[in-house]
């Protein structure tokens, strides 16, 4: 009886154990939150694909401006650089 007790409560602590060193965050570099831009060349129609290669000139533009700040500066600088969208 003792030892089926031990067993379970070893069983449950590594468990325990093994699932929190999972969770823990990465220590590297935090992955990218957005997709990578999309293929310009790939899309047939015209309007759409200046609309595409405009877009990404002005996302390059605002990245390179908005460069070195911190996350909430970053995120509200690129607000005010890029264009707004058309309906």
């Amino acid at each position: 009886m003792m030892k089926r007790l031990c067993s379970a409560l070893m069983i449950m602590a590594f468990a325990t154990a093994g699932s929190l060193a999972i969770a823990q965050p990465s220590a590297g570099k935090p992955e990218a939150r957005h997709p990578p831009m999309r293929d310009c060349s790939k899309i047939t129609e015209a309007d759409r694909k200046a609309r595409c290669e405009s877009r990404q000139k002005a996302m390059a533009a605002a990245q390179e401006k908005c460069k070195g700040l911190e996350p909430a500066e970053h995120r509200k600088c690129m607000k005010e650089q890029m264009p707004k969208k058309a309906n």
